[in-house]
């Protein structure tokens, strides 16, 4: 009983890591996805992006403190992580 437990409290940790590496991935600007996406963007447009994270991670803060993040972004990170974990069960047999 206390083995299955402990495999279904990894389970959730894992599925909780999972989600938020996806989370921090995405190429918005107060998230880690939006310095790897400025790495590809030209100089005009690296420097324009630049310019504009200020404004963007407040957008950002105010976007996941209303409800419409519940509508655009969480569907989104749904759908990878269900393809991650499909992945992950072909792969490993989980």
């Amino acid at each position: 009983v206390y083995a299955s437990v402990l495999i279904l409290i990894l389970q959730q940790l894992a599925e909780l890591n999972l989600v938020l590496a996806i989370f921090n991935m995405l190429p918005i600007p107060p998230l880690d996805g939006s310095k790897i996406f400025s790495a590809f963007l030209p100089p005009r447009h690296y420097f324009k992006f630049i310019e504009g994270n200020q404004i963007s991670s407040i957008i950002f803060i105010i976007f996941i403190l209303s409800n419409a993040a519940d509508y655009v972004l969480f569907p989104a990170l749904n759908f990878l992580y269900y393809r991650f974990y499909n992945f992950a069960y072909f792969i490993f047999g989980l």
